[in-house]
């Protein structure tokens, strides 16, 4: 066995990590290749590798190095014809690790240049990148108050998700592309839209997270367009999407002024108070947190580290 096939084996040994979801021990492995045998091999060689176990590993900021270290070397020795799929995921990789970093300005810069090479996207799998890439754009869009292109971004991924082959996959990916269509009608302030999308969705396909986001939206929607006897039927017949979450209290006030406008006044009475008093015990656990936080930093006589841990947990 010669050196190159000697690192051949090395290397199928890594992407066997890799593909068994064990991206540590994937990474260490092309980390010691690359130490041992880098210098043998064009720069960028075993950088793709490193940066996809970063990725895989949810380190986004340290896939960033490698990821672009592959593309660059991808555009030094390859003309716009060579490129494949495997340099357009790296491109996605780089864009959604600005996203998850929150740097959405370069995410959707990075977006763009995925867009502009969605032709190497020919693996049926790979659709699903596709519409990945006009989801996520979208969303670093609205994350900075740009809802007119976001809705743009929104619109196609939409159409993506239509195009899916897999049919579980695209019923999901449909529902979701309408449910940020709402939610980014509903902070442009149209509601015909608003409504248009929302009785896209099918909640029962949602994530917990996002179906109260869809809870929230309807009892808005309704709300505005003083519907507040359907807003008391959805609430009463919906409730378990929203029990025990944050958001709770908020659509319980929902519900009070509902049932005010019913002239329905001991249960709007009942309703605004437990908002209230679950809004009350929300400040309190804050204080708490807020006070041990300050403990902790006057024991380590470090401010700064207390404001970015009680920044990390949403205490200002």
């Amino acid at each position: 066995m010669n050196q190159r096939e000697f690192v051949t084996s090395l290397l199928d040994s890594a992407l066997g990590y890799y593909d068994k979801g064990k991206f540590t021990e994937a990474l260490s492995a092309y980390l010691d290749i690359k130490n041992q045998y880098g210098e043998l091999y064009p720069n960028g060689y075993f950088d793709g590798s490193i940066g996809a176990c970063y990725y895989a590993a949810d380190r986004f900021q340290e896939a960033l190095e490698p990821l672009k270290t592959y593309c660059e070397a991808w555009e030094l020795v390859s003309s716009e014809d060579k490129k494949d799929s495997n340099y357009a995921l790296a491109l996605y990789r780089i864009a959604t690790s600005y996203y998850e970093i929150r740097r959405y300005e370069d995410a959707i810069a990075a977006y763009r240049e995925v867009v502009a090479h969605f032709d190497l996207f020919s693996l049926d799998d790979d659709s699903l990148l596709r519409y990945n890439t006009r989801l996520l754009c979208g969303r670093a869009h609205r994350f900075l108050g740009n809802n007119k292109p976001a809705i743009v971004e929104f619109s196609e991924a939409l159409k993506e998700a239509a195009a899916l082959e897999i049919a579980s996959g695209r019923e999901t990916s449909v529902t979701v592309s309408n449910l940020d269509l709402a939610k980014t009608y509903y902070s442009d302030g149209d509601l015909q839209k608003l409504s248009e999308h929302l009785s896209a969705v099918v909640p029962e396909l949602l994530t917990p997270l996002y179906r109260i986001d869809y809870f929230m939206l309807k009892l808005s929607l309704l709300s505005q367009e003083q519907e507040h006897g359907e807003l008391v039927s959805f609430y009463t017949s919906n409730s378990e999407m929203i029990e025990g979450t944050e958001r709770e209290s908020d659509a319980l006030c929902f519900l009070g002024v509902a049932y005010y406008a019913l002239d329905k006044l001991d249960k709007a009475r009942k309703s605004l108070e437990s908002s209230q008093s679950m809004r009350n015990v929300r400040e309190e656990i804050k204080k708490i947190n807020v006070e041990h936080l300050e403990l902790i930093a006057n024991r380590n006589k470090s401010k700064s580290w207390s404001k970015s841990l009680g920044r990390l947990l949403g205490f200002d």
